[in-house]
C-alpha cells in the first residue's frame, strides 16, 4: 500500500511541474500614442522567420485580434524556426515596430501605434511673380508621403497639397521660405498639432 501511495505522489508532483512550465508565447497592450487609449481589433500577426546566413523568410502562421482593453495573448513553438516575429495591424494606424521573439518563455510585449491623422494645406499666392519666385515647405518631427521638402513655384495660385501624416498627438514644426526672384526673402515656421484620425485645413499666404 505504501508503495503505491508514494507513487501516486511523485506522479501528481511531476504532472504539477510539467503544469507550471510557462507556454513559449507572448502578451500584452496595443495603445495610442500620446493618449495611451487601448486599441482593439487590432491583429496581431505572427510569422515564423528562418534564415540560412544570407538571407530570411518568414511565413504569416497565425494572428490574434486584441480585445477592448487592446490586451492580446499568441503561443507559439520556439522549435519550428530560427526565430518568431509578432507585428502588430490596425485600421488608420501605421504599423508598429515589430517583436522578434526567440525565447521559450511567456514575455510581455506592448506596443504603442502611431494613428493617421492628415494635413490640408493650401498654398496661396497673393502676388504672383516671375517664374523664379517660389515657396519652399518642409515638415519636422513626422513623416509625410513622398518628398519632405516641397516647392511651389510663382506661377502655382491656390494650390492645395493634401498629405497622409503619422504626426497626430504630438507638436509638429511647420516651415517654410519664401524666394523673390529666386532670392530668399524670407523664413517662417509654426507649430500645429494635429489630433489623431483629424483632418487640419492650414493656409500658407506669400
Amino acid at each position: 500500500m505504501k508503495k503505491y501511495i508514494l507513487f501516486a505522489f511523485i506522479t501528481i508532483l511531476f504532472s504539477c511541474k510539467e503544469e507550471s512550465q510557462p507556454v513559449p508565447g507572448t502578451f500584452g497592450q496595443v495603445t495610442e500614442f500620446g493618449t495611451e487609449k487601448p486599441i482593439a481589433n487590432a491583429r496581431m500577426e505572427l510569422y515564423k522567420c528562418n534564415s540560412d546566413g544570407f538571407a530570411s523568410a518568414c511565413f504569416l502562421i497565425d494572428s490574434v485580434f486584441t480585445d477592448s482593453e487592446g490586451r492580446y495573448q499568441i503561443t507559439y513553438d520556439p522549435e519550428e524556426a530560427n526565430y518568431h516575429v509578432l507585428t502588430p495591424v490596425a485600421e488608420r494606424y501605421f504599423a508598429g515596430a515589430e517583436k522578434i521573439l526567440n525565447s521559450g518563455l511567456n514575455i510581455e510585449q506592448d506596443f504603442v501605434l502611431d494613428p493617421f491623422a492628415w494635413l490640408n494645406l493650401r498654398v496661396v499666392n497673393e502676388a504672383p511673380g516671375g517664374e523664379f519666385d517660389r515657396i519652399d515647405y518642409t515638415y519636422q518631427a513626422w513623416t509625410i508621403t513622398g518628398s519632405p521638402r516641397e516647392s511651389c513655384i510663382g506661377s502655382d495660385v491656390n494650390k492645395n497639397h493634401f498629405e497622409l501624416t503619422r504626426g497626430a498627438n504630438k507638436d509638429v514644426l511647420l516651415l517654410w521660405e519664401v524666394y523673390d526672384s529666386g532670392e530668399l526673402a524670407g523664413e517662417y515656421s509654426e507649430t500645429i498639432f494635429i489630433a489623431a484620425h483629424d483632418t487640419l485645413d492650414y493656409e500658407i499666404r506669400y
